[in-house]
């Protein structure tokens, strides 16, 4: 996961941390729920 989770924090320019929830939620193929700007325009969030 951790390589995963790098990937998509230099892709997307995301913050390691948010990165790594990103990452996680597509490893167990679910969505993020947030209202953290940073996901705004990634696929498989819900932005509230």
């Amino acid at each position: 996961m951790n390589m995963l989770a790098a990937g998509l924090s230099i892709k997307h320019d995301l913050p390691m941390t948010d990165a790594i929830v990103y990452a996680t939620a597509k490893m167990v193929n679910c969505q993020v729920v947030t209202s953290d700007k940073h996901f705004m325009s990634l696929g498989d969030v819900i932005f509230i």
